[in-house]
């Protein structure tokens, strides 16, 4: 565990407050995520968002289970899984023919493929990566709170795991501050 300013040591929810600050910061000011706060996405960008969630949540949920390492498995269950909802979520989609966005497939690719290299050579590390997709969720369930738009309507009917559902990795049985 790293310490703090004054010496002190930090939880590891503190740790991953701290080391993932730089990137929330840079992630506020991008343009894509201000367009999705603003619910000025258009629907393919949404449902591409959802895809891309799908793939990272199902490589992440499959490495998390069958991680050998102790403090993983005293943070990570099965009930925290966000790949079911997410696959419902795109199942009302599914009437419509929504192309997939090349750039988003191929980013989601690269972290997914990621993913899988981080869950062998340093397993612990995925915590970070559940850390922020549930800040990801937190934030969603905000935005659903500012967002009066029509398509802003409509997805939170479709969506409940993107736009209903708060974390459940950061409160709760579970936390970051008890592994």
């Amino acid at each position: 565990m790293k310490t703090g300013l004054f010496g002190q040591q930090l939880t590891l929810m503190e740790e991953l407050k701290a080391s993932t600050f730089p990137a929330h910061a840079r992630l506020q000011t991008a343009p894509y995520f201000q367009a999705l706060a603003a619910c000025q996405l258009p629907l393919e960008s949404y449902v591409g968002h959802l895809r891309a969630l799908s793939g990272l949540h199902g490589v992440l949920e499959q490495a998390l289970e069958s991680c050998p390492d102790q403090r993983v498995a005293s943070v990570w269950n099965r009930d925290m899984r966000r790949l079911p909802r997410l696959l419902q979520d795109l199942r009302y989609f599914e009437p419509r023919a929504v192309a997939d966005l090349k750039e988003a497939a191929g980013a989601a690719l690269k972290i997914a493929e990621s993913l899988r290299l981080r869950s062998m050579e340093q397993p612990l590390s995925l915590l970070g990566s559940v850390y922020v997709l549930e800040g990801s969720m937190l934030g969603a369930v905000v935005l659903r709170r500012s967002t009066p738009g029509l398509f802003c309507s409509q997805a939170r009917r479709a969506c409940p795991v993107c736009m209903t559902t708060g974390p459940r990795f950061m409160s709760g049985g579970r936390s970051f501050s008890s592994a």
